[in-house]
């Protein structure tokens, strides 16, 4: 079943059953109250008919004339008026299906009459037509039961307000019934045209045909769905140009190393090879070459695990300074000989951070090789920590080294980015470093810059949220 079909059934089922139901309970609750008012309303008549005969019992004339009260007040009750002797035969009736001595005393509430109790039934009649409500009141004096008013009245001006009430229901849910099929089918086709747009929208994206061509409008959730598509197609198209810049980047830096390579092989092809120097210079540019290639291809590798990683890896709580000194003493015997002195600057308060240890020590570790390959020996690098703001850590690697233009700062995170001259008198880095940094301290939800002038040194600098 469609959406569509939904909506609309949805909509017309909200709009007719709760009206079916109070139809439902009205009707009833309208019918009993009647015909409890019709029974209250006969034992009023009961208790009138009761005290005229007891008038009447106390002289001759009175019972003459007993006949005509009756019928004068069968036309006002609007009932069949009888009363009964104490052993259920009729006395006086305006019935005209009875007679002075039929014998009633079968009917159930003329027994409970007899017996000094008030008695009441209904029952239909004869044609099924009407309901007769039937009661009757014992007529007592000084205590001992005298008769009984018997009365009896059809229930048919209750039937007609029933079937009166029911019918203007009915029309009202006729009324609710097109109303709500018409809204219904209004709303379905507002917002399944949205989601409509939206699907043809995705697909198309999904095809490559065009870009996402949403313009999301208003404050429901449809409208929130558009612009969650808009910002995750957005975010589709940015990482797919910067897909496309890396591949591009990628194909460009391998393709250096591999003309050198060819190029070397080439031309000890061509007689080089006899020539021990010039044999032992391009088999050095071979393997220069070849081992820039490996770790190239180990950094490359590494940013494209680290996000699986950083997402499937469980983060710890750990104390950052204690992370950063445990790393310094690991890594003081792997430094170049005669570099520059480096101070530690790391307060002695805890700093809780969830992180992946090993991951944040490589960052540490990665501007720390930095500072020392641009600083000389004679200057100094600096480690520090220091609390930040809105409840953060900020870790920093200063140095007093060359210091970075202004015009390469913005580039410094940039993939295979780098100052140095691309030249085979030293190995220079693969421009891989600072990103492979920038995107573990994002994962981690913080940031990374640098700050530098040139000749001034630089201080690379990364925030990390605390833990509570």
């Amino acid at each position: 079943m469609s959406l569509r079909s939904k909506i609309i059934l949805t909509c017309m089922a909200a709009a007719i059953i709760p009206l079916y139901a109070m139809t439902q309970y009205v009707t009833r609750f309208f019918d009993h109250f009647t015909r409890t008012a019709l029974e209250k309303e006969l034992i009023n008549y009961a208790f009138v008919v009761g005290e005229e005969y007891k008038s009447c019992l106390k002289d001759i004339a009175g019972k003459e004339v007993f006949g005509e009260v009756l019928q004068k007040y069968a036309g006002e009750f609007q009932a069949s008026i009888s009363v009964l002797s104490t052993n259920g035969r009729v006395l006086f009736t305006t019935d005209e299906q009875r007679s002075p001595g039929n014998d009633l005393s079968a009917r159930p509430e003329v027994k409970k009459a007899m017996t000094g109790r008030y008695g009441a039934r209904t029952a239909l009649s004869e044609q099924r037509k009407y309901v007769y409500y039937f009661i009757a009141l014992p007529i007592e004096q000084a205590g001992q039961t005298i008769g009984i008013a018997y009365l009896s009245r059809h229930t048919s001006p209750i039937i007609r307000a029933v079937s009166a009430l029911r019918q203007n229901f009915r029309r009202a849910m006729s009324v609710a019934f097109s109303l709500a099929v018409l809204l219904s089918i209004l709303l379905a086709q507002t917002i399944t045209r949205r989601l409509r747009n939206l699907q043809i929208a995705t697909h198309e994206f999904a095809r490559g045909n065009k870009p996402l061509g949403l313009q999301p409008r208003g404050r429901d959730e449809i409208t929130d769905l558009e612009k969650a598509f808009v910002s995750m197609s957005g975010e589709i198209e940015r990482q797919y140009a910067y897909n496309r810049d890396f591949l591009a980047a990628t194909v460009h830096e391998l393709k250096t190393p591999l003309t050198a390579i060819k190029g070397a092989a080439e031309v000890l092809e061509q007689g080089a090879a006899e020539k021990p120097e010039a044999r032992a210079r391009f088999l050095y540019n071979i393997r220069f070459e070849t081992d820039r290639l490996i770790r190239m291809v180990a950094q490359l590798t590494e940013l494209t695990r680290l996000d699986t990683e950083v997402l499937r890896g469980k983060k710890e709580k750990h104390d950052l300074g204690v992370c950063l000194r445990e790393l310094v003493g690991r890594l003081e015997n792997t430094f170049q000989p005669g570099h520059a002195p480096l101070t530690l600057d790391i307060p002695k308060q805890p700093f809780p951070v969830l992180i992946l240890p090993e991951r944040i020590e490589q960052v540490a570790a990665n501007l720390l090789e930095n500072a020392f390959r641009y600083t000389p020996s004679d200057g100094a690098v600096t480690l520090s920590v220091k609390p930040g703001e809105n409840g953060t850590v900020v870790t920093s690697v200063s140095d007093t080294g060359c210091g970075i233009a202004p015009a390469n700062r913005p580039r410094v995170f940039d993939r295979f980015f780098t100052t140095e001259p691309k030249n085979q008198m030293r190995p220079y880095g693969s421009g891989l470093g600072l990103s492979i940094a920038q995107s573990i301290v994002r994962n981690h939800g913080g940031d990374i810059w640098v700050e530098s002038d040139p000749g001034q040194g630089a201080r690379f600098s990364f925030r990390l949220p605390l833990a509570t």
